[in-house]
């Protein structure tokens, strides 16, 4: 071997070595993450965050930068696990910007499917480069474990808010997790009047029929409110979270433009289209009260 071959061996040799320091440890490296969590994000994600995680000003925070912050402090490893499955709502700060809106949960995607994302936006757009350098990368277990939790998206804000030292407890976190409100709506009381669905109907037709149309099917490129694929995103999830979306990310030309009133009302009329039943009292803006219905086909 000349001495030009083993210098180039060696630089290369040098090379891998220090591109491998670089990456974060597996705990299964049998688990072949990279593509599926690209995919996991461009089909699921990057709608709101972007395709480079810089999110979009005033409405969805950047992941770029942030999600290593998220990881940096005890609990955010199981925190970013939280917010992937049971969704966050309610109004945070990322990079000196105010952000106060509703994530959905993605608990329908699989336990390899949320940790590949997981890894994804861990890794991207920079984001390796500010890890811990003891982290170590999501295995389809790490999400197995943090399944059965039953949190709300308000719980995981509180979480949060905890987790990064912005006050509060994680006994306050538990606590709200599982307080029932005095106001709990079910079948017997109703969930609505039949007055405010009716607002909500005019609401509804003045501002949202345009995209979701007024079967609420939604069109060819716009999603329905209604039928199976709208309750296989949204089953299970509290109603709280529904209003604190319309109410942050509605109508698109112009998020956050609907009052409280006016969201509520639709949503009442949501409600009706759904075969909700109605009663003697309006449904409440009340986010407690929000909290204890459950959104489900019926």
């Amino acid at each position: 071997m000349t001495v030009r071959s083993l210098v180039s061996v060696l630089v290369t040799l040098g090379l891998a070595v220090g591109w491998t320091m670089a990456q974060p440890a597996s705990s299964d490296p049998s688990f072949d993450w990279a593509d599926e969590g690209r995919r996991v994000y461009q089909s699921n994600c990057a709608s709101c965050h972007g395709a480079e995680g810089a999110g979009i000003p005033n409405a969805f925070p950047p992941l770029a930068g942030h999600t290593t912050e998220l990881l940096a402090p005890e609990g955010g490893r199981v925190l970013l696990v939280d917010i992937l499955l049971y969704g966050l709502a309610g109004p945070i700060e990322v990079a000196g910007n105010a952000y106060n809106g509703a994530m959905p949960g993605w608990s329908h995607l699989s336990d390899a499917q949320v940790a590949a994302v997981l890894n994804h936006i861990a890794t991207a757009w920079g984001n390796a480069d500010a890890l811990d350098p003891v982290f170590v990368l999501y295995a389809p277990d790490d999400v197995a474990a943090d399944r059965d939790k039953g949190l709300t998206p308000a719980d995981v804000l509180a979480l949060r808010t905890t987790v990064l030292g912005l006050g509060g407890t994680v006994d306050d976190a538990d606590a709200t997790a599982s307080e029932t409100a005095a106001g709990a709506l079910d079948d017997t009381t109703g969930f609505f009047t039949l007055a405010q669905a009716e607002r909500g109907r005019a609401g509804y037709e003045r501002h949202c029929t345009s995209c979701h149309a007024d079967t609420m099917r939604g069109g060819v490129h716009m999603p329905g409110l209604t039928g199976l694929g709208f309750f296989r995103t949204w089953a299970d999830r509290s109603l709280d979270t529904m209003v604190a979306y319309v109410q942050s990310s509605m109508p698109p030309n112009a998020p956050g433009s609907l009052s409280s009133s006016a969201v509520i009302d639709i949503v009442a009329y949501w409600l009706q289209f759904n075969n909700y039943p109605h009663g003697d009292q309006p449904l409440p803006a009340d986010p407690d009260v929000l909290r204890t219905v459950t959104i489900e086909r019926r």
